[in-house]
């Protein structure tokens, strides 16, 4: 698959790399939409330190190609919530998940959406509903405030269809 790839400090390159497998527990997405931000920035210039060689990109939409496990079916299209936590620390039992030493970031500490297909766990996909899947809509839309609201203002249960208006 094609992917921009981080190799170092503002050396980014377009690439041929190996398309994710099927992981256990996880959905694999095709990337439709990949959203450009500061953070993005400050990991392309070496002020937000990650392991080389890496596909950035954490804002993304896209449509389910192998739905795992999960309810969501191929083929529907989903808003990725980035921010993967644990659930079980004390920050994440209070609802700061944004402060889980668990954490991870997709596109900061594993693959993110600057590539064809990205694997993301089903409840962090949030079903877009039909009203705004244009292509226009979405490239107008800050897919970062609309995965992190939609997925926190809705049940977070695995791959239980969200829908945004």
């Amino acid at each position: 698959m094609k992917a921009m790839l981080l190799t170092a400090p503002g050396e980014l390159v377009r690439d041929d790399v190996p398309r994710p497998g099927s992981e256990q527990g996880q959905l694999l997405v095709r990337v439709t939409h990949s959203g450009i931000c500061g953070t993005d920035y400050k990991i392309f210039n070496g002020a937000i330190p990650v392991k080389y060689p890496r596909i950035m990109g954490h804002e993304m939409a896209g449509e389910v190609v192998d739905p795992g496990a999960s309810q969501l079916r191929s083929g529907e299209r989903v808003i990725v919530d980035p921010q993967i936590y644990c659930r079980s620390c004390f920050h994440c039992r209070i609802g700061q998940t944004h402060l889980c030493r668990n954490g991870m970031l997709i596109g900061r500490d594993r693959d993110g959406g600057f590539a064809e297909y990205v694997t993301v766990p089903p409840s962090h996909a949030c079903m877009r509903s039909v009203r705004s899947t244009s292509s226009r809509a979405s490239r107008s839309s800050s897919l970062a405030s609309a995965s992190r609201d939609s997925c926190t203002f809705s049940s977070r249960r695995p791959g239980v269809r969200r829908s945004l208006a």
